[in-house]
């Protein structure tokens, strides 16, 4: 995708890690939730920040047809990696912030203000017993932000903070210029008040639990699990995010808190949110927007975890032109109250499904090259073609006539009379001197005879063809499966290195 797609920012929703709430951070500060998480401590989670970053912040993924600064932001939590609510614990929280950022921030992208807000700390609010630290920071970030909005926008266009006035950021604050925007940085100029007490571009929240909303309400078509039968239906439970919670999570925020964080932000176009998994897709008209509603997108998860078989990620195209002081360009679509952020929805391929074939068609090669092996092995027994030299075991009328004729020999200490069917004592001259005899016994049991010693040998000729055709059968199959995964293996190979 990033080869591909060449994309300014990359933007994360939180849950980076699946159990980055339950392991220990070795302070002495955390209380352990589940003693199953005992052994689970900071060298586990520092193997796992590793491996994120070798998937993500490697050096492979800045290999494209042109070289491009690429703005990667990974700062938002989710209740996977704080927990959620009075389950977030402050060492948790310092430990993710210290490798990643303040979950708080104010970022400038593509003359966008893009707010990221804390929701699943804030969230504790709804809780008396909860300690303050654990939700004053995104309190206080969201009672600043007004001013942090302004600031960062200030910035962004070059605009250099009045240092006698006495205003700072307050928060951490990072800025990607449009390409109509000079990228010389800040400049000696004075800030313009005129610009900080007016300019406002679109806001776009982020947030990785979504927004309060009625129960039933649809998630649109594009929702993975089960799409609605009639789009005309207000209500559909089937295709909703259902409004529940359990432990270290809640599917929405509050509806109080959800109307607190709109009203505060302000001027909000569009939410991002995460936490479901799966693409859900509304509009909110209960909450003060930029317009007639605020549309939220809760974006499908990058990973096939929890039921997703298609993972995806969202493509977000921003398109606002302003001028020096921040004001959108005559026939603009922010100039004429129009959406000036359009999204896609790109979804990855069904992992599972290319499981099934791969093994689907393992076995159609399987049976397929084993049936060859016993008709090809078939005809050349009836054509003639196989050599006596080729069998482990007698497999010809030959080879059985040596097989009897040694039978016969290896027996010719016992002689058989065909006609009485009696054992003939040995001759005189057998016995040596002092010899002895055998009495001859009328009544015992008659050996075998020649036609029954035929038939035993067409039995044990039998089973020899069958064991036989059987080890070429075998022996045909496992060539036949080396030559073709070989090849098959070469060329993956082949694949692998050049995509």
């Amino acid at each position: 995708m990033r080869y591909h797609l060449q994309p300014d920012t990359i933007y994360f929703l939180g849950d980076l890690f699946d159990g980055g709430r339950e392991w220990n951070t070795e302070d002495g500060h955390f209380a352990e939730t589940d003693k199953r998480w005992h052994d689970y401590g900071k060298k586990y989670w520092m193997t796992e920040y590793s491996r994120f970053a070798n998937i993500f912040f490697g050096p492979d993924i800045f290999r494209g047809p042109i070289e491009k600064q690429t703005n990667i932001i990974a700062s938002l939590p989710g209740n996977h990696d704080l927990g959620f609510g009075r389950g977030v614990q402050t060492a948790v929280r310092d430990r993710f912030q210290a490798y990643f950022g303040d979950g708080n921030r104010v970022d400038i992208i593509g003359n966008h203000t893009f707010v990221a807000v804390d929701t699943v700390s804030l969230s504790a609010m709804d809780w008396p017993d909860v300690p303050r630290e654990v939700w004053e920071p995104s309190s206080l970030f969201l009672q600043d932000i007004e001013t942090t909005k302004k600031e960062a926008i200030a910035l962004s266009l070059g605009h250099e903070r009045d240092p006698l006035n006495g205003s700072h950021f307050k928060h951490e604050v990072s800025t990607m210029l449009g390409p109509n925007l000079k990228s010389g940085g800040i400049n000696m100029k004075s800030r313009h008040e005129s610009t900080i007490s007016h300019t406002d571009f679109p806001t776009v929240l982020m947030s990785h639990v979504p927004f309060f909303r009625e129960a039933g309400t649809q998630c649109g078509y594009q929702r993975e699990h089960w799409p609605p039968i009639q789009d005309q239906e207000p209500s559909d439970q089937r295709n909703s995010i259902k409004i529940e919670s359990g432990y270290q999570y809640q599917n929405v925020l509050t509806e109080k808190l959800s109307l607190d964080i709109a009203s505060k932000v302000g001027n909000i176009m569009q939410i991002f949110s995460g936490d479901d998994h799966d693409y859900c897709e509304v509009i909110h008209r209960a909450y003060p927007s930029a317009g007639s509603g605020i549309r939220e997108i809760t974006v499908k998860s990058i990973s096939c975890a929890m039921g997703v078989l298609k993972p995806g990620v969202q493509l977000v195209s921003l398109y606002n032109p302003v001028d020096s002081n921040g004001k959108p360009l005559p026939g603009t679509p922010h100039a004429l109250r129009s959406l000036t952020v359009q999204t896609h929805l790109c979804l990855l391929p069904n992992q599972i499904e290319i499981v099934k074939k791969y093994v689907f068609y393992l076995a159609i090669t399987v049976l397929v090259l084993f049936l060859h092996s016993v008709v090809s092995i078939v005809r050349e027994r009836r054509s003639g073609a196989a050599l006596q030299n080729d069998s482990y075991l007698p497999v010809t009328e030959t080879d059985v006539k040596k097989v009897d004729d040694e039978l016969k020999l290896n027996n010719s200490i016992v002689e058989t009379n065909d006609q009485q069917g009696q054992l003939v004592s040995r001759s005189t001259s057998s016995r040596g001197k002092g010899g002895y005899s055998l009495p001859i016994v009328q009544d015992m049991t008659p050996s075998l005879s020649y036609k029954e010693k035929k038939n035993r040998s067409n039995d044990v000729s039998t089973t020899v063809r069958k064991n036989a055709f059987a080890i070429h059968v075998l022996s045909r199959f496992i060539n036949s499966f080396l030559c073709i995964g070989l090849s098959t293996f070469i060329w993956f190979l082949y694949l692998w290195n050049r995509y």
